[in-house]
């Protein structure tokens, strides 16, 4: 239950690491299991610790400030300041982050490279695998989160704390009818009010890493569309050694916690160059769509299309539906 029949992938299982680089011997391993990891993982929790409790302490210092965008701008570097801290802690001393083209049907580095202009009210296309994508889409850009409605494909804001928990969790079939928006509704009020980008994660669910679940055609709901937005498409992967950051099943406080025990963890991020993101004022291909046809481009497809070639993963035909089974088949058989 799970696997994609078209291409034989099982998104929803945790990854199997190949057997070069399972470690190096069963002594390593037991010393690293027994003594080094757990003594990492506790000066690490104590870390993170310390950082909460100064982010609680500038949360509760923001209510001096009379000045709202003041104390705004204030809660959101505390914020992203903290959620950096966690990502150290955690063993992400370094993140391997670069802007990418496809021209010429290759995903190559840009010579010379400038991190598009993120705005808030601009949307935000990421897969989603792991908790930390949260954490490291807080810091860079401390966002509005949303969750999609399968059916209506309306959708609900979450707070960065909402959406850090949620991932993992059964995605819910439908959401909460006053819960429900349209997603340029949300992206003309963080424009308006200045709270971020939108980040949506279009999978409505998290994978594994080794394929992409089918996409959720949000802008089939064209009150979905705000033309004012521009978007932005990011590609985040966790390259693993002896144990993975992705989460798909499980219990996510003891996952946290093996990976705390990690010496280190890599994250890499490919953000597609601006020019080559789709847009809505513009009905051009980009530039990894090889339909060259003048007909009105539909951008859920474009978005995928050029995703795939973002990543190099393959798409399965699978959902968040099907996400959403097999934890229930997982739950009741683990």
């Amino acid at each position: 239950m799970g696997m994609d029949p078209s291409t034989g992938i099982h998104p929803f299982l945790p990854p199997k690491l190949p057997k070069a680089e399972r470690g190096g011997g069963w002594i390593f391993n037991l010393v690293k299991s027994v003594v080094l990891g757990p003594t990492v993982a506790l000066v690490r929790l104590l870390g993170i610790g310390a950082a909460a409790v100064l982010e609680r302490a500038c949360t509760g210092a923001a209510c001096l400030i009379p000045i709202a965008k003041i104390r705004h701008k204030w809660l959101s570097l505390s914020r992203m300041i903290l959620c950096r801290l966690v990502l150290l802690f955690s063993g992400f001393l370094w993140i391997d982050s670069r802007i990418v083209t496809l021209k010429k049907g290759r995903q190559t580095a840009v010579q010379s490279p400038k991190k598009s202009a993120v705005s808030s009210g601009d949307i935000i296309i990421s897969n989603h695998t792991s908790y930390i994508d949260i954490l490291y889409l807080t810091y860079r850009f401390n966002p509005v989160f949303v969750q999609i409605d399968n059916a209506t494909h309306y959708v609900k804001p979450m707070s960065p704390w909402e959406a850090f928990f949620s991932a993992g969790t059964p995605p819910p079939a439908l959401l909460q009818a006053n819960e429900a928006k349209s997603l340029s509704s949300i992206t003309d009020e963080a424009r308006q009010n200045g709270t971020g980008p939108v980040v949506v994660f279009p999978e409505n669910t998290t994978s594994n890493g080794k394929a992409l679940i089918s996409f959720v055609p949000l802008f089939s709901n064209p009150e979905n569309e705000d033309i004012d937005s521009k978007l932005h498409l990011i590609y985040l992967s966790y390259p693993a050694w002896l144990f993975s950051p992705t989460l798909t099943v499980g219990n996510r406080f003891l996952h946290f916690l093996k990976l705390l025990c990690q010496f280190y963890n890599v994250l890499k991020v490919r953000e597609l160059a601006a020019a080559e993101c789709p847009g809505f004022e513009s009905a051009e291909p980009s530039a990894s769509d090889i339909s060259s046809s003048n007909d009105p481009v539909d951008m859920d497809s474009q978005i995928a299309s050029t995703f795939i070639h973002l990543s190099r993963l393959r798409s399965t035909k699978l959902t968040a539906l099907d996400k959403r089974d097999f934890l229930n088949y997982y739950s009741t058989h683990h």
